[in-house]
Parts: structure tokens; sequence; C-alpha cells
């Protein structure tokens, strides 16, 4: 702050005191200039010529003459300023380090009174305070469920979402997946509504799965499911939606009643193989 000032008021000394007289030493030079033009003019042809005047050069200079000048002054001006500005700066910045150099610090800090006396005195009371009571304690480390089936290892999934619409309803589709060989998983709102173990979940928070066939069962394929998917799962979308996001990704997709159509593909199933019901 204290550079900027300084250097503003160097700027304004520069400038009215070299600034200003700029185009008077202008004028002042061409007066001496038509003077000698018309001295050598008397001695060439004889006749007296009169000087020209401040004001005559005024008069006659051309219009052309007066922004040279002008421009002339304003260059001397701006040089001027421009050589304070960088002046003071460099001038302020070599004190600042000189400064720190001299005193080993910077402006605004002080060293310590090491000769000071010390009157207080260090008193131990941490016999004090007793038995240290701790405000969170230890009550059991609960493991996470393991699950009766790995979905990982499946490479055929039958996987249900809210479609299924209640708990008694899983049973269609894990009859499906036995009469395929696969095993069943789901979307979260199937382990919210606690119709499935948090070890069926696929998705982003539950588990990246990378089967071979991956059948979606009345679920939407939201982004946060899908991207419990890896590889590239042939996928069967099942959706009485025909809007459902779950058919853009799909490899094949079937817009019905996942509640209708199962059983009926799991009775195809089993003619196809000569499998009854138990």
């Amino acid at each position: 702050m204290l550079v900027g000032v300084v250097a503003g008021l160097l700027s304004f000394g520069f400038l009215k005191v070299y600034g200003e007289p700029q185009v008077d030493r202008a004028v002042e030079y061409e007066t001496q200039q038509a003077e000698a033009k018309a001295t050598r003019a008397n001695k060439a042809d004889g006749h007296v010529h009169a000087p020209a005047t401040k004001t005559e050069v005024h008069v006659h200079r051309s219009d052309e003459d007066e922004p040279e000048l002008v421009s002339r002054s304003v260059q001397a001006g701006l040089g001027l300023f421009v050589a304070a500005l960088v002046y003071s700066t460099a001038v302020g910045g070599l004190f600042g380090l000189a400064y720190a150099f001299a005193y080993g610090r910077v402006p605004g800090a002080f060293k310590p009174q090491e000769s000071a006396p010390v009157n207080g005195a260090i008193v131990d009371k941490s016999a004090e305070v007793g038995a240290l009571r701790a405000k969170r304690r230890y009550l059991e480390t609960v493991v996470a469920e393991a699950g009766d089936v790995d979905i990982t290892k499946h490479a055929i999934l039958v996987s249900i979402g809210r479609g299924i619409q209640e708990k008694d309803n899983v049973s269609i589709a894990q009859e499906l997946a036995d009469v395929m060989g696969g095993a069943v998983s789901c979307s979260r709102p199937v382990v919210d509504a606690k119709w499935l173990e948090k070890s069926r979940q696929v998705g982003s928070s539950g588990k990246t799965v990378k089967p071979k066939v991956y059948m979606a069962c009345g679920m939407s394929g939201s982004f946060q499911h899908l991207a419990g998917l890896k590889g590239n799962p042939f996928i069967i979308a099942i959706n009485k939606n025909p809007k459902a996001p779950i058919f853009q990704v799909a490899d094949v997709g079937i817009v019905d009643d996942i509640l209708e159509f199962l059983p009926e593909l799991t009775n195809k199933i089993r003619e196809r193989h000569g499998v009854s019901a138990n």
C-alpha cells in the first residue's frame, strides 16, 4: 500500500514538472527556428523579414504539427509515469528485503524477549483428573451376511424388482431360476422391503455380477442397478411398462406382467426338458 502511494505521488510530481512544459518548449523551439529562417532570408535577398513571435507560430503552424507536439508531450509524460512507478516499486521491494535481512524477520513480526523474567510456575494436576471415561463403548462386531447363495458365481440370474409385488411371489422367480440352473437376484427395493437378503442385491450399493444371461423381471433399470452389471451379459427385460428404461439396454424386451409370464415360461422350459413340477 505504501509503495502504491509513493508511486502515485512521484508520478504526479513528474507529470507536473516535466509533462506540462513540453508543449511550451516545443513552441519555443519553433519560434527559434522561425527567427533563424528569417535571418537567412534577410541575408539572401536584402529585405528585412520580421521574426515570427510565439503568437505567429501558433497562427501559422499547420494542424498536422500540433498533434505531433501534443503526442510528444503525452509520450514524455507516460514515459515518466512508468519510470516513476517502476522506480518506486523497486525501491520499496529492496527496502523490504534489506529490512528482512537486517533484522531477520519480515515487517510485523517480532522476536520473543528471551531475557524477560518468568513469573509463573508449572503445576502438575494430572492426578486430580481421575479415571478417564470414554464416551463410546464396544458392543459387538457384525460380520457381513454371506447369504445362502453367491450370485457372483452364477452364469444365469433371474433378477426381480418391485414388479414382484410381495414376498410370497418371490417363489415364482425361484422356480424359474431352478429350471434354468441359475439363481435369484434382486434390486434394492426388494431388499428394503425385506423380501430377500442383502447378499442378493445387484447394483452400486450391492454386488457386482458378471453373468452370461441376466433376466430383469419387473424392474425399471436405474443406472444404480445397471452399475452392478459387468461384462457383456445377454439381458432379457420383462416389464409391463413399455417405457421402462431397462428396455433401452436389453437385448430382448418383453412387455408383460411378470406374475403371469414367469410361470408360463417355467412350464415351457419344464416341458422342453421333460421335467414335471414337484
